[in-house]
């Protein structure tokens, strides 16, 4: 059951008011967050923007185009590279050209074969297995490989610096 809740405004009258049902607005989530004593005055909206890193979200027109997914303040514009591990069984970097102080990579194998992704000993023993459509996100400066049990087999790399 659902209780009214009894209010005094500045002038001392009482009124009762009851919690908002129904789909959010931002009067409903003013009302809610004041009376959880969370109320975001404007200033702490604006600190939160200014330390927000992500200032933008791919669109289908960049999506298509192979352009900048999202840009993070701070970091450069990431790089792409499609790498291709040609050859059954055989270690490859990833990439074979490496972003110059990469921070993070991100890997997704766009095959129908499961990847492994390890150093440069990697094996399909002992690296990590990236299974086909798997996405994985590593923060790694340099020398990191792939191998794959089939040939012919690609996987995406964007790094951040």
């Amino acid at each position: 059951m659902e209780h009214d809740k009894f209010v005094e405004d500045a002038d001392g009258k009482v009124s009762t008011r009851t919690s908002p049902t129904g789909g959010a607005t931002s009067a409903n989530q003013t009302l809610i967050l004041t009376e959880l004593g969370q109320k975001t005055e404007p200033a702490d909206i604006q600190k939160a923007q200014e330390q927000n890193p992500i200032t933008g979200f791919a669109t289908s027109a960049n999506q298509t185009d192979g352009s900048q997914v999202a840009k993070i303040k701070g970091m450069l514009s990431p790089t792409t590279t499609a790498v291709t591990l040609t050859t059954l069984n055989t270690t490859y970097k990833l990439p074979a050209s490496e972003l110059a102080s990469r921070k993070t990579i991100l890997i997704y194998n766009i095959s129908d074969t499961s990847v492994y992704i390890g150093g440069s000993t990697v094996t399909t023993a002992n690296g990590i297995l990236l299974p086909p459509a798997g996405i994985i996100s590593i923060d790694c400066e340099s020398d990191l490989y792939a191998i794959c049990g089939t040939s012919g087999k690609i996987v995406n790399i964007l790094e951040f610096a």
